[in-house]
């Protein structure tokens, strides 16, 4: 009764998983020797003759399929070929086929929008998926970005472990403040951005990729009927910062547009890549046509856009001015200890580029009047808050 087509341009198939099944497989994927994905749809019987609808898919879509996150309606009505198959088989084994667009098919020919496949046993593994994120961004229907690293020490597709974990920690900060700039319009410095938010700026890690260091990130959910999402707009807002490279002027310009924490946030990204004495590509796909871009920083222009984007989140803060004793300097790594003279209150901190020469010769004990800049670091989810005193000026009392 059920025979997979032969003598059609899939060429010969090779039964995967069935995802329904009612006396023969409604409902299930094939593979061609060749390697091709196709998804099989059972559209009528009447016990001598059979109708199918093949769709070319790919492992992104059907992965995509298999968690639910999207629906049989759309795989079947945009085709990532833009074309199906329609065959006809009956019990003698004869086999006919047609080209058929999404168009052409009525509503009885498509499953019921909204249905989600349900899994109820072990499914093959698909694989990966696809490393070019714009091909990735329209299988999935996902927000898809990659990051490419060159580490100054190694030739190797490695990656320090701690590194690898800033990176990811600090482009997931990144993207949630920008996704809260997005949303609101006036983004706050200090507290929890809100769970709605952190919701959908979500990203996952889906691999990583030969070629220098590869990361390859994806939104958590897929778009709406629109293809417009929050982590898209958001996103679009870090090609934006990226595309200023280490120009100061663009640099400041963009980073007061987006206010809170996105300087300290962006500062906190390129300070990991300059850890590795590495350049960066970014190279972004998405489901909406009008978004997507490719950027690349050179080693140089990540250390350059570190130190202004530093400077820049420095003279965004909070600053205060107090009578101290200074209680220790240290000219080389550029660190200061102070004691507030009325409170008793300790401080101690990083020094400004631009207050080095205050320091150079002042004397321990004596007393100074010290402008400190509050330089407030939020973690994303939890709203926990890190304060930093960096000491700006420094004068005689």
């Amino acid at each position: 009764m059920f025979d997979l087509p032969k003598k059609t341009p899939m060429g010969e198939l090779i039964l995967l998983d069935t995802f329904e099944f009612y006396e023969f497989p409604r409902l299930f994927s094939a593979k061609s020797k060749t390697g091709a994905l196709y998804l099989g749809l059972s559209i009528f019987d009447d016990y001598e003759e059979f109708e199918w609808l093949y769709v070319a898919i790919s492992p992104d879509r059907i992965k995509e399929l298999i968690n639910q996150r999207l629906c049989l309606h759309t795989v079947f009505s945009k085709p990532e070929n833009e074309y199906l198959f329609k065959v006809y088989t009956n019990i003698n084994g004869d086999t006919r086929f047609e080209y058929i667009l999404p168009e052409q098919l009525t509503a009885d020919d498509l499953p019921i929008p909204e249905t989600r496949l349900k899994i109820e046993c072990k499914v093959k593994h698909y694989g990966l998926g696809e490393v070019d994120p714009k091909i990735a961004a329209v299988s999935s229907v996902r927000e898809t970005f990659n990051f490419h690293l060159y580490p100054w020490d190694t030739q190797l597709p490695e990656l320090s472990s701690r590194s690898l974990g800033n990176i990811l920690l600090s482009t997931q900060e990144l993207v949630d403040a920008l996704g809260q700039f997005c949303e609101n319009g006036t983004p706050l410095l200090k507290g929890a951005i809100s769970a709605d938010i952190l919701q959908k700026t979500r990203l996952n890690t889906c691999q990583i990729f030969e070629g220098s260091f590869g990361i390859q990130f994806k939104s958590a959910h897929v778009s709406d009927l629109f293809d417009d999402s929050l982590s898209g707009r958001a996103i679009n807002e870090l090609l934006g910062l990226l595309s200023a490279q280490d120009n100061e002027d663009n640099l400041s310009n963009k980073l007061h547009l987006l206010k809170g924490r996105v300087a300290s946030k962006y500062r906190s990204l390129l300070k990991e890549i300059n850890r590795l004495g590495s350049g960066v590509k970014f190279d972004w796909g998405s489901p909406n046509s009008a978004h997507g871009g490719r950027l690349e920083l050179t080693k140089a222009q990540v250390e350059k856009a570190h130190s202004i984007v530093d400077k820049i989140d420095v003279q965004m803060s909070e600053s205060v001015e107090i009578k101290a004793k200074l209680i220790g300097i240290n000219v080389r790594t550029k660190r200061y200890e102070i004691s507030e003279v009325e409170t008793d209150v300790s401080y101690s901190g990083k020094v400004s580029i631009e207050a080095i020469g205050d320091i150079e010769h002042a004397i321990i004990n004596n007393n100074y009047i010290v402008t400190l800049k509050k330089l407030i670091e939020t973690k994303s989810s939890s709203g926990d808050e890190t304060i930093k005193w960096v000491l700006v000026a420094l004068k005689d009392s």
